[in-house]
């Protein structure tokens, strides 16, 4: 892709403007090619480069898309500087949007001097009781109970004190959630460990908390992590043919390729022999020909060749227009039907990383670590997703859509939620 050239300064009515004029600025046209989409996303994201193949971005960088922000008091949240930022009297915490299970979850944090903040994971959207509803991470250099900097509040305090990151400047946060243990650590210092129990939560909700002072965060990434589900072949899944208007069945080939296949032809589908209600997907999608159109279907009714995809599509099409890279046929991480996808943050021919989270009746999802879609299906419910909201679990199906389809899947991984806990 090439940059677009400077735009031509516009002439007026009364003449070209002087020669000390200063020269107008970059645009982009309609008919002009646009900017690669990763260099579109860093600069929406604020960072140098967009996130790494595995990873989401919790924060797109110039908005709340994705944040529980409805349920904040008015006045704390802003985004200013490609940063959430929380000031005022009130006490508050952000959540996402979404919960999440393992993984690890990086941030940079600043806190004005005296300021009181913190992290919370794997929490309750309501957490009354600081040992059972959440797992609060401390960003303060003092605290009545003496819950610093690097403590778990309620639950873990740090033996040494930690170096103040209440200094106007900005931190990096990593935090480590795994089946047995939480983890984390400020400026690649000092890890602290909490080894879990049983009767410790499992996943749940991200918060960002303003308590006293100014904070912001910026760069705010999770990279979920996700056992494979498909490591070269095909053992615990499915092709079922779409039975076409002439009663033949449609061809369609799915090949084992690396550590995933290759779609052509079709109408067809790769369907799951598992089942899952909520859960937490990643595949990388490389279309081979351009207006390619693929998708993922989930909670699906199992298929047959009469009906083979009763389910919720995510979109896989990476077609768009203008500048502003707005879909032509929903978009890649679309809920087909439902919900667009607010940018195309794919090209043809370029490997995209797919992220959905279902978790109820709310999914997200991310095209290369870029947050797209957040719809929630306020339809009555029905056993088929296509009619109305089903909750219940169902399979995964990938999508041959048509004879010129030619799409690759690789990576895919995907792990559902553990029954309770929210």
């Amino acid at each position: 892709m090439i940059r677009l050239p400077a735009a031509f300064a516009v002439l007026l009515a009364a003449g070209c403007p002087s020669a000390d004029a200063p020269p107008a600025p970059e645009a982009e046209t309609a008919d002009a090619a646009p900017r690669p989409f990763r260099e579109v996303l860093a600069e929406k994201l604020g960072t140098d480069a967009a996130p790494p193949e595995d990873a989401v971005a919790l924060f797109d960088g110039e908005t709340f898309f994705g944040w529980r922000i409805d349920e904040a008091p008015d006045g704390v949240w802003s985004v200013e500087d490609h940063a959430i930022v929380g000031r005022g009297e009130a006490a508050d915490i952000l959540f996402t949007a979404m919960p999440w299970i393992d993984g690890q979850l990086t941030l940079e944090v600043k806190l004005s001097p005296g300021g009181n903040s913190g992290v919370f994971v794997r929490s309750a959207l309501d957490p009354k009781d600081l040992k059972a509803d959440t797992f609060e991470l401390n960003l303060a250099s003092t605290h009545p109970e003496g819950y610093t900097t690097g403590s778990v509040v309620g639950r873990k305090k740090v033996r040494d004190p930690w170096p103040a990151v209440d200094d106007g400047r900005w931190h990096e946060l990593v935090v480590t959630l795994t089946e047995d243990a939480v983890a984390w650590s400020l400026g690649g210092g000092e890890e602290v460990r909490m080894d879990l129990t049983p009767e410790d939560r499992r996943f749940g909700y991200i918060g960002l908390q303003h308590r006293a002072g100014d904070v912001a965060f910026r760069r705010v990434l999770f990279r979920p992590d996700l056992p494979r589900t498909l490591t070269g072949g095909f053992e615990g899944w499915r092709v079922v043919n779409q039975k076409m208007k002439d009663g033949t069945l449609a061809e369609v080939s799915f090949e084992p390729s690396g550590d995933g296949f290759r779609a052509t032809g079709g109408p067809g589908f790769l369907e799951s022999e598992a089942t899952y209600a909520d859960f937490v997907f990643r595949g990388v999608f490389t279309t081979g020909a351009p207006d390619t159109n693929s998708g993922l279907f989930y909670r699906t009714v199992k298929g047959t060749p009469e009906a083979p995809s009763n389910g919720y599509e995510v979109q896989v099409h990476n077609g768009f227009e203008g500048p502003e890279r707005k879909p032509t046929n929903a978009g890649t991480g679309a809920v087909f039907r439902r919900q667009d996808a607010r940018i195309v943050a794919a090209e043809d021919g370029s490997p995209a990383a797919l992220t959905v989270n279902a978790y109820g009746d709310r999914v997200m999802t991310w095209v290369n670590g870029y947050p797209v879609v957040d719809w929630t299906d306020g339809r009555e419910p029905d056993d088929n997703p296509r009619r109305g909201k089903r909750l219940e679990a169902g399979h995964l199906s990938f999508q041959a859509h048509d004879p010129g389809t030619d799409v690759s899947v690789r990576a895919v991984g995907v792990t559902a939620f553990p029954a309770g806990d929210e």
